[in-house]
């Protein structure tokens, strides 16, 4: 049987991929390999009768045998012990080889140096290779779970080593992380007492349509050592939605659990929503995750207003080229909501009015109108108006006051759907005779080039799994067109697509030169020789 002060030593770090070219005599990855033992105990552990092996050498280890390298890290130690708590760097016999990336390691103090009786260690690391700590012909620790099948050993970025979390934590596949904060001699970086993380969120989809709900799910770790009794789980959107959830579930370190629920963004277009944990750890850095969900609807705004009449009400229209079928609510600053219309599909350039007198017709014999319960009494000096789902998505929002326009009797009319709807300059006065002209163009409607999108979408989703598409249709002839994707955090993707046909169409599947793009929302810039337009596209396997 052997003694147990054997098992105090852990392997704890390796680096099989130094930074710099692989291959060739004295290169920085064939001599910067290394590995790093720990001692766990509260005992000085002898290195005399340890091998370190690969899966095609066993070497045996040795003290480092050049004391050269004090000239590099005049507080380490070349020794046969290795103290209760320290760590002790198995280096490549050949480290000090003059070359590129030359002796690049800045070492703990106190580490301990050592290397193996060989010309390297193992036979080379590699990217495949497990490695054993073996006392004789015994193997005492391992990295890279080699009696189990799973994901170890990991391929490591150039430069990257693998840190293990938890010493005192068997070689387990979840112990183990790729790191680029490389700590030879140093606690690692990964390493952490208490520390709860938010591994993902995946979602239901990432596109929905104005009736529609996402679920999500969080998967969290412990990934410290100490037990975390019961925790709190935030989600916030960016336009102000916020939930909480106390999670009662203990966990211990590398345990994991999830937690799912539904959400529905309060706007049209995109959403970001930020999730995080209510824990002071010690790494806060993975206590959050941003994901973003995109409400798919057309552009359906406010167009004109009849706040200062005998009977109060609000006209619509559809600025988009794609009908939308749902029921609407008017709401005003203080919160009075009306109820809902009846399902109403809205063509595009179609209007209807909404109100809540029924003397609507006798003002205005012949329009048609939507009846609501509870419609908001709208301020004459200045007022917020906000059009809504029946789920609370707002499809668009006016702030106006008397200065805008309107008065007794006359409506407030937008010059232009498309126009920013809570700036003074896109309102005026009603000038027809009527005072209003509900269910119809506007009487100070204004025609403005480039008013409708230069190029159509079929869709702003990409499906892969269904094989769903985007088509783009050229709607004008405006020269050269240039399609140009960039990430949500600005990364540029570059011109994805060049069209000299601008009375034509073209299909995209979410492919840039045969690579296809993973998951999630991107930013789409058109560019043409008179106009520029920018849509959002989302990604789903």
């Amino acid at each position: 049987m052997l003694p147990l002060i054997l098992f105090s030593l852990v392997i704890n770090e390796v680096m099989y991929n130094p930074k710099g070219p692989e291959s060739g005599t004295d290169s920085p990855g064939d001599r910067n390999e290394y590995i790093e033992l720990y001692n766990e105990s509260t005992d000085t552990v002898s290195i005399d009768g340890f091998y370190i092996s690969d899966n095609s050498e066993k070497d045996s280890i040795i003290p480092f045998p050049d004391p050269y390298i004090y000239d590099f890290c005049d507080s380490c130690k070349i020794s046969r012990f290795i103290p209760p708590g320290a760590y002790a760097i198995i280096l490549d016999p050949d480290y000090l080889h003059q070359g590129e990336y030359f002796a690049p390691y800045r070492f703990g103090k106190g580490t301990i140096l050592l290397s193996t009786y060989d010309t390297d260690i193992g036979n080379g690391l590699s990217s495949s290779d497990n490695v054993y700590l073996i006392w004789h012909n015994d193997t005492v620790d391992t990295y890279g779970t080699p009696y189990i099948e799973d994901n170890l050993p990991m391929a490591t970025p150039d430069g990257a080593s693998i840190e293990r979390r938890n010493p005192f934590y068997p070689d387990n596949a979840k112990n183990w992380v790729i790191s680029d904060s490389i700590t030879p001699g140093y606690k690692n970086s990964c390493s952490f007492p208490l520390n709860l993380a938010i591994d993902s969120v995946t979602l239901s989809s990432f596109i929905i349509g104005i009736q529609d709900t996402i679920r999500y799910t969080v998967y969290i770790t412990n990934t410290g050592w100490q037990d975390v009794p019961y925790f709190q789980l935030f989600y916030k959107t960016d336009d102000g939605k916020e939930e909480n959830f106390l999670i009662n579930t203990p966990l211990s370190f590398l345990e994991s659990t999830t937690l799912s629920g539904t959400l529905l963004p309060a706007k049209r277009g995109l959403t970001e929503v930020d999730f995080y944990l209510s824990v002071r750890d010690s790494n806060p850095g993975d206590d959050t995750f941003q994901v973003y969900i995109t409400v798919d609807v057309p552009q359906v705004v406010i167009n004109e207003i009849m706040y200062n009449d005998t009977v109060e009400w609000i006209e619509v229209t559809n600025a988009s080229q794609s009908p939308i079928t749902t029921h609407f609510k008017v709401k005003d600053r203080s919160g009075s909501t009306s109820s809902k219309t009846p399902l109403i599909t809205l063509f595009p350039d179609s209007f209807i009015v909404i109100t809540g007198d029924s003397g609507f017709s006798r003002r205005f014999p012949g329009k048609p109108f939507y009846y609501v319960e509870g419609f908001p009494t709208l301020n004459n000096s200045y007022e917020t108006v906000y059009l809504l789902s029946d789920k609370g998505v707002i499809f668009d929002s006016v702030y106006y006051t008397s200065s805008y326009g309107g008065s007794y009797g006359k409506s407030l009319e937008k010059i232009n759907p498309i126009l920013p709807s809570s700036e003074r300059t896109s309102w005026k006065t009603c000038e027809n005779p009527d005072g209003g002209t509900p269910d119809a163009v506007n009487s100070v409607y204004q025609e403005f080039k480039g008013e409708k999108n230069h190029v159509n979408l079929s869709s702003h989703l990409i499906q892969y799994s269904l094989n769903k598409k985007i088509t783009f249709t050229f709607v004008q002839d405006e020269g050269p067109v240039r399609f140009y994707l960039f990430s949500l955090e600005g990364k540029p993707y570059g011109i994805i697509h060049y069209d000299n046909s601008t009375l034509g169409e073209w299909t995209w599947d979410g492919y840039i030169n045969s690579h296809k793009l993973p998951e999630g929302p991107y930013v789409m810039y058109i560019e043409g020789k008179n106009f520029k337009q920018k849509e959002i596209i989302v990604i789903e396997e």
